[in-house]
């Protein structure tokens, strides 16, 4: 959650370059925009997927509202602008896809050979290593909006 100063473009263009650049394939399903009294609202939802391997895939989501934009004049550098004010809601996700060609999909046989696979083979791989680096793709991803956004981290 933020309120204060924001450029929804460059927020939005920030975080597109970001999923390009870590080799996501990215579709927006959801973007709306709506004016009300307060302003104007924005709903965006974005959804990000990266092959790791022929069994798994990386899924990232991203929910976002801007909520009451407004134009406000500011002074910077001496000189009036005008810059946009919003409260920002940002909402990241992931989840692994594995199978994604569906391979064990069909019979029982193979749904069971599926869960073996899964729970036995590949534990400590799903564990260890595509949960963790799925979890820091998404946390590198925070630390890009929040600096997009004027956030200072540490």
């Amino acid at each position: 959650k933020y309120n204060g100063f924001v450029d929804e473009r460059k927020l939005l263009t920030t975080i597109r370059a970001w999923l390009i650049d870590e080799g996501f394939e990215f579709q927006e399903p959801t973007y709306k925009n709506k004016t009300s009294p307060d302003g104007l609202d924005i709903e965006i939802k974005i959804f990000g997927e990266k092959k790791v391997n022929s069994y798994l895939k990386f899924w990232i989501k991203l929910d976002m509202w801007i909520r009451e934009i407004k134009e406000v004049p500011i002074v910077k550098d001496g000189v009036q602008q005008m810059a946009k004010e919003g409260k920002v809601w940002i909402e990241t996700s992931g989840y692994l896809e594995m199978d994604w060609q569906d391979r064990f999909g069909g019979n029982k046989f193979l749904q069971a050979l599926q869960d073996f696979y899964h729970k036995v083979i590949l534990m400590k791989t799903i564990e260890t290593k595509w949960w963790d680096t799925l979890y820091y793709k998404i946390y590198k991803l925070n630390s890009v909006i929040r600096n997009a956004l004027g956030f200072e981290t540490a």
